[in-house]
């Protein structure tokens, strides 16, 4: 990883954005200071890094899918991703609910007993997933998690020199009901951490 005027140029590993990013093989250039001002708030669509927030030592890279107050659309087929058995006794949590909302912000994991249903994002957090839903651990896994953990925004592809181009963003609109909210928080502290693709 090394800085420039405008962020850092790293490395993605791992292949939960496969398809969009080449692991361990494309640098790509974050900006560190894209989201320290409402001039320029964070969009759907857009790939973003940010803090793990399943080991705050680490980054990890996403899409934005969800701001606060959309509700989020579950599908059956988003518990692909699980790689053990241990989401049973956290979707009983969710076997009670209402049938069409899921409304507190506990972390959960996508199973039968919540497909089909909404989520609402939580004020001050944001929904994010992988672009390779196989692969990825990501809010489907996690939930909602905080815009306090954003590091930066993925501006381009930097290397190798055949695959340089801009990133823009592209949201899944299939997975989202969008509100006329949007609220935004600025980023007001990063760490300065190597992106992971989980």
């Amino acid at each position: 990883m090394f800085g420039t005027m405008f962020g850092t140029v790293q490395p993605v590993h791992g292949h939960s954005m496969a398809g969009t990013f080449e692991p361990h093989s494309d640098l790509v250039l974050v900006n560190r200071f894209a989201f320290r001002s409402q001039r320029a708030p964070l969009q759907r669509g857009e790939v973003v890094v940010m803090t793990d927030p399943q080991d705050p030592r680490a980054s990890i890279v996403k899409r934005v899918v969800g701001l606060p107050a959309d509700e989020i659309v579950l599908r059956d087929e988003d518990d692909d991703n699980d790689e053990d058995d241990d989401n049973d006794a956290l979707s009983a949590r969710n076997a009670d609910r209402p049938p069409t909302r899921i409304d507190d912000d506990e972390s959960f994991v996508i199973s039968q007993a919540n497909a089909s249903r909404l989520y609402e994002v939580p004020r001050g957090c944001m929904w994010v997933e992988g672009d390779n839903k196989r692969a990825s651990v990501d809010s489907r896994r996690f939930g909602a998690i905080p815009q306090a953990l954003l590091q930066g925004r993925v501006e381009a592809i930097v290397w190798p020199p055949s695959r340089m181009k801009w990133l823009s963003a592209e949201p899944d609109l299939s997975r989202v009901v969008i509100s006329e909210v949007g609220l935004f928080v600025p980023l007001t502290d990063a760490k300065h951490t190597g992106p992971s693709s989980q």
